[in-house]
């Protein structure tokens, strides 16, 4: 089985959703905390933090992501 055959027989989860949520909320607070202005003071700690959003990012868009949970996206 590869990532594409396991993504696919997951997708119909609600497990499955749950860990796109997460992953998803993870990135939103990276990108919280890449906006703080003390971390805007140190190029190593922005460096740091963008790396782990494009990380964050590139899972995402394997699995099919972002999904923001459900009452965010009511509002």
């Amino acid at each position: 089985m590869n990532l594409s055959e396991a993504v696919r027989r997951l997708k119909p989860t609600d497990e499955y959703r749950t860990i796109l949520e997460h992953l998803t909320i993870i990135r939103e607070n990276l990108i919280i905390e890449f906006k703080d202005p003390q971390a805007m003071e140190n190029p190593q700690s922005l460096a740091n933090i963008a790396g782990k959003v494009d990380q964050t990012d590139t899972i995402l868009l394997e699995l099919g992501g972002p999904v923001y949970p459900k009452d965010v996206e009511s509002e």
